[in-house]
């Protein structure tokens, strides 16, 4: 019962990490969401079989198992993001990709917390030049080092991952040379 728990409550913590650091490492999340969701569907019909097997006939069955339906749909979906994204990133063998882009131009917005307190999130607008099967948006969050040395018409240098569940990802911008 403890187990089912703590599946919930890493499920919450993943889906919060997965959203903060997911816009960094994918530019296209939509290929990994319907990963997670397949992952969501094997896992939880796995396990709500495996808890109907092992409780089946006794007398507090009925009541268990609504638990565990109610705490594993939340913990399986929520933590499924994550786990894809981890083996992807981190099965991920493949040598890098590495994508020339042009800096078209740059822009800061600033947004402001309910507590008073601000973040200035930094971007950089871009023109692929190379032909490579991996393409990058136009418009890229950087940090604020990148953002300093990034002018129109310098480049810069993405090194793409190809992913071992076949989702693209950012292991690094940089500033090329």
């Amino acid at each position: 019962m403890v187990a089912r728990h703590i599946l919930a409550i890493y499920g919450v913590a993943a889906l919060v990490e997965f959203r903060v650091r997911a816009g960094s490492l994918y530019f296209d999340q939509a290929p990994l969401v319907w990963i997670g969701l397949l992952t969501t569907l094997v896992l939880f019909s796995g396990l709500v079989g495996l808890a109907w097997l092992l409780l089946r006939g006794t007398s507090r069955a009925h009541r268990v198992f609504r638990e565990s339906l109610f705490v594993l749909g939340i913990g399986v979906p929520l933590s499924s993001f994550v786990v894809a994204s981890d083996v992807n990133i981190a099965a991920d063998h493949s040598s890098p990709t590495v994508v020339t882009a042009v800096v078209s131009s740059t822009h800061t917005t600033v947004t402001r917390s309910r507590r008073g307190g601000s973040r200035t999130h930094y971007y950089v607008d871009l023109k692929s030049t190379d032909s490579a099967t991996l393409s990058v948006p136009k418009e890229v969050e950087v940090s604020s080092a990148i953002y300093g040395n990034a002018r129109p018409g310098s480049r810069l240098e993405i090194v793409m991952g190809n992913g071992a569940l076949g989702v693209p990802w950012v292991k690094e911008i940089r500033t090329a040379k």
